[in-house]
């Protein structure tokens, strides 16, 4: 069983190193409300996404909304986009879908487009998605095809005493998480918490869920570059010296380092705690190693080829160590895990 919680600023400040040690293993923490309006950011989103990094807790995010149409979905997706942009997020991120004066008097219909609205924005950010409601809503309103392609979070107290209940939970359909109180104690957080629990049941758990994506992406020509998945496309401008990386996966880490052009390699960094480079110098060496699963990479270098892929990570190994030739300016780089 592996449990979880969810909070917002409604928790107030979290000792998150005594939450871990409530054998706590995944936290969904609150972005913000609604339409992309500063003052509608969860005030505690930021100190929470940093505590949660330091003890290594995995996170979801979640942002409640209030959309009555697809316009409203698509100001809701900024809102999300602009507070995890460059953030490392292990879990989906979930459109919170349960208000009864708002989105729910909208038709089954319209609630699924405005819930494609929202998920297409963001994925095209490289972030999973998924859907958070209440087992009624998922029942009566969340209907629509669409619910079913993404992973659910579904809301199912029973007598909400803060006990898990001893009989599986009830909802017919395949579901990622079940929220099964609100009335949750644990230790560094003052009163109340919902509590969470991911299932383990294969039946339960879509075969993406499983695959872990690299999200990467260079900074060439006085900018950063859009972000690539996997090897849907490369990161680079054929042409236009690369002159800083950065990278993470949608599970697990991604540690990697980059050699400066007649200088010399680069502390690693980890994931998008900092990206690899100094902004305005060259590279001709990239190193990477990964937590989940074997990392090939390889790079194309500026007005030439591409190199073939490699797998170690070793300052000394020309061959299979790091991708590049030293001396030699590098454009564009591929990066998968297997």
């Amino acid at each position: 069983m592996i449990k979880g919680i969810d909070v917002s600023d409604y928790q107030g400040i979290i000792d998150w190193d005594k939450v871990k040690k409530d054998e706590i293993s995944f936290a969904i923490l609150r972005c913000g409300i609604g339409d992309d309006i500063v003052s509608q950011d969860d005030a505690l989103f930021e100190r929470n996404y940093k505590e949660c990094k330091k003890v290594n807790m995995p996170i979801g995010v979640y942002l409640y909304s209030y959309a009555e149409s697809t316009e409203q979905a698509k100001s809701e997706a900024e809102h999300v986009i602009r507070l995890i942009k460059n953030k490392t997020i292990e879990y989906p991120i979930f459109y919170d879908l349960e208000d009864e004066n708002t989105t729910g008097k909208c038709s089954n219909k319209a609630i699924a487009e405005i819930a494609k609205t929202f998920f297409d924005l963001v994925k095209k950010e490289n972030y999973e998605v998924g859907t958070y409601a209440n087992k009624d809503w998922f029942e009566t309103k969340l209907t629509e095809k669409i619910f079913n392609e993404y992973p659910k979070w579904v809301a199912s107290y029973g007598e909400n005493n803060g006990k898990i209940p001893d009989d599986k939970y009830e909802y017919n359909k395949k579901y990622m998480i079940w929220q099964y109180t609100s009335m949750g104690k644990v230790n560094g957080i003052k009163g109340n918490v919902d509590e969470n629990i991911k299932t383990e049941d294969e039946e339960n758990t879509k075969p993406e869920d499983k695959k872990v994506d690299v999200i990467y992406q260079t900074y060439t020509n006085g900018r950063w570059q859009p972000n690539v998945k996997n090897t849907e496309d490369y990161a680079g401008v054929f042409g236009m010296t690369a002159t800083g990386v950065y990278a993470n996966l949608s599970k697990g880490d991604i540690i990697y380092k980059v050699h400066l052009k007649g200088g010399k390699w680069l502390p690693e960094v980890k994931n998008r705690s900092d990206y690899a480079g100094i902004l305005g110098k060259p590279i001709d060496g990239l190193m990477m190693k990964s937590s989940n699963g074997k990392v090939k990479y390889r790079v194309h270098l500026l007005k030439e080829k591409w190199l073939p892929w490699v797998t170690g990570y070793s300052e000394k190994d020309s061959n299979n160590g790091y991708a590049g030739i030293l001396g030699k300016e590098i454009d564009a780089i591929q990066i998968k895990i297997e």
